[in-house]
């Protein structure tokens, strides 16, 4: 069975194709755009700017992927479920498309990463699963793999970025004021256990992984200490050649917001005693895929 998914996020819009037989599969075919629509949100809404920008997306990666497919679902995550007109913008992309589009919830989401992050290999028996995205990030606490709390904040690093950094890197003032916004949300984890190891899912770990491991020489680009992830934070805020040069390597379409996620990532880390984060190669695409169909195929 050939499934194809595309993911709407606040950052990227993305098709994975998948090859899945008797509940394995293999990712065969992978395509993103960075239609950041994140950027795209004035009073609480969509633009008909990123309204189009979806539109024109999700059209092109179906136009480049030519092979028959069983499947073509869609889901947004908070790029739609975020603004006000979510559910209007979606049935819009969905009549301009012909593709219709599940709005996923921060809770949901937060779930299917974890489902992804236990696929990928990279879940401890008990722990936090972390999912900074463009537009929120999703918190997973469970243990012997089950769900304990789940929690979706509207922060990302896409939005954190958008609203309150003006330049290439955020001054000293505007790092302050963003520390400030992203502890606004701490309250939120309090009561939650101290999480010596963390899983991380999503596009900003990834690259903060590859690029610790490029500039700070961390080991086998799977883990980040949270030590060497706020060292990291501190280069590239100061502008340091080689770890902006590192990111242009590792991931040049996260340059501008890999400094907002990992004020994100180490925020949180600090507040939940997490010494270290392990990269999850798999995610939300992935969680989606096993829960909707691989008991199909």
């Amino acid at each position: 069975m050939k499934i194809g998914l595309i993911d709407m996020g606040s950052n990227t819009i993305r098709l994975c194709v998948y090859e899945a037989e008797n509940g394995r599969f293999e990712r065969t075919y992978d395509q993103k755009i960075m239609a950041k629509l994140g950027s795209c949100v004035e009073c609480g809404e969509l633009t008909r700017e990123g309204i189009g920008r979806a539109v024109d997306a999700v059209s092109e990666l179906r136009r480049a992927y030519t092979e028959p497919l069983d499947v073509l679902q869609a889901f947004a995550t908070a790029s739609l479920r975020n603004v006000t007109n979510g559910g209007e913008a979606a049935a819009y992309i969905e009549s301009e498309t012909g593709l219709p589009i599940r709005l996923i919830s921060g809770e949901e989401e937060a779930l299917l990463s974890m489902e992804g992050a236990r696929l990928g290999g990279a879940m401890p028996p008990s722990g936090c699963m972390i999912d900074i995205g463009g537009g929120s990030t999703e918190l997973a606490v469970y243990e012997d793999g089950e769900a304990q709390t789940v929690l979706s904040l509207p922060i990302g690093s896409l939005n954190l970025r958008k609203d309150w950094v003006i330049g290439e890197r955020p001054t000293a003032g505007e790092g302050r004021v963003l520390a400030g916004i992203v502890s606004e949300h701490l309250p939120r984890l309090e009561g939650l256990p101290a999480c010596p190891v963390m899983v991380g899912v999503g596009g900003t770990v990834r690259t903060a992984v590859k690029v610790a491991n490029l500039v700070l020489e961390t080991g086998d680009g799977k883990m980040l200490t949270r030590s060497d992830a706020s060292g990291l934070l501190a280069l590239l805020l100061k502008g340091d050649e080689a770890a902006v040069i590192a990111v242009e390597q590792a991931a040049p379409d996260r340059s501008r917001t890999l400094p907002t996620g990992l004020m994100i990532l180490t925020t949180i880390m600090e507040t939940l005693k997490a010494e270290q984060v392990r990269a999850s190669k798999y995610g939300v695409r992935e969680g989606f895929l096993s829960k909707h169909f691989l008991n199909q195929s």
